[in-house]
Parts: structure tokens; C-alpha cells; sequence
């Protein structure tokens, strides 16, 4: 069963789709929330660390492009928790060296989104310092490599947490995604 459709893949899809819900579910909570968009790099930096001070936790941050330039969209909720990593603009090669980095340190990747910006592809990620259920996390996955790492995956007893799809420079669908290991509904 194909899970991500070609016909489901519009031109932004790189606002992902674990944003969007993270920001709808804390709309109506009790918890204090911050999200912003339309920042470019600078500016979501500068964001991140006034946010930082003032006790807010980087949930997801969603990188796309606008009139040529990478922006960032993203939400922060307020309060404590342990040490988190957290990277906006990675090439491949960068999210495979901090992927590997914090693995081996003990944190767990909690979020990651794949963006187009400059021709270029990029990837935001968050990781947290945490013990729990083994977490994996794939990039660059073709459509038919997503389902086939969905299915196997699946059957290893890991649960999708998180998805995220660009277009890549051969104008193909890619995606990335991560994975816990736990019991559950599909």
C-alpha cells in the first residue's frame, strides 16, 4: 500500500505536516505556546534564543522557500525538559554527521522536516537527551524506499512518529522520516 501518494505531494509540501498538528493540539491546551513564521534564518535564530531564555522548548521548526530566500516556521512550548540539539538548516551530509553524532551521545531525534530552498535540499531536525524506546531515523528515501522502509519497520515494531517530503534536484519525491519502537496503532 503506498502511504504518501504522488498525488498528495504539492509543490510546499515541505511544511510538515508534524507542525501543523503540534500547533492545533497546543491551540487548545493549557500550555503556554509560541509559533512564528515567515523568518528567514536570522531571524529564526534570534527567535530561538529570546524563546530559549524565557523557558520555551523548540517543538518543531519547518523550513520552506519564499521569493528565492529559505524561511522558517515553527512552535515553542513553554516548559522544562532535558537538553535538547536543535538545527535548521542542514545539508544532507550535515544531518547524517549530527544524526550519528547524537545517536551515539543518547538522544533521541524527535523531529525532523526535509525543505527545498536555493536549488538546495535542507533539513531542519530536533533531538532530545532522553532514555525510552529506540528511535531510527531515514533520509532520502524515494517514494517506493519509504514504503518499503515504512512496511519493514512496521514489522520490526517501530511506529512512524514524524514524515516529511521534498522535491528533490531531479524533481523526484523524497522523504524522511522517524521512527519509535512501541506498541500501538499504526
Amino acid at each position: 500500500m503506498n502511504h504518501f501518494k504522488k498525488s498528495c505531494f504539492p509543490i510546499f509540501l515541505s511544511v510538515a505536516i508534524c507542525c501543523c498538528s503540534l500547533a492545533a493540539a497546543f491551540a487548545a491546551s493549557p500550555f503556554s505556546v509560541a509559533a512564528k513564521h515567515d523568518m528567514t534564518s536570522g531571524e529564526y535564530n534570534t527567535a530561538y534564543h529570546d524563546l530559549k531564555d524565557k523557558g520555551y522548548r523548540l517543538q518543531c521548526v519547518s523550513g520552506y522557500e519564499e521569493g528565492g530566500v529559505a524561511k522558517f516556521a515553527a512552535v515553542w512550548k513553554k516548559e522544562s525538559g532535558p537538553s535538547l540539539a536543535t538545527f535548521h538548516q542542514l545539508t544532507s551530509a550535515e544531518y547524517q554527521e549530527k544524526y550519528t553524532y547524537y545517536d551515539g551521545q543518547g538522544y533521541k531525534l524527535t523531529f525532523v522536516n526535509a525543505f527545498r530552498a536555493g536549488g538546495k535540499v535542507w533539513y531542519s531536525a530536533i533531538w532530545e537527551k532522553k532514555t525510552g524506546p529506540d528511535v531510527k531515523g531515514y533520509h532520502g528515501m524515494t517514494s517506493a524506499a519509504y514504503n518499503d522502509k515504512y512496511q519493514e519497520m512496521k514489522g520490526k515494531g517501530y511506529r512512524l512518529r514524524c514524515v516529511s517530503g521534498v522535491s528533490g534536484n531531479d524533481d523526484q519525491a523524497y522523504f524522511v522520516g522517524v521512527w519509535e519502537k512501541t506498541t500501538g496503532p499504526d
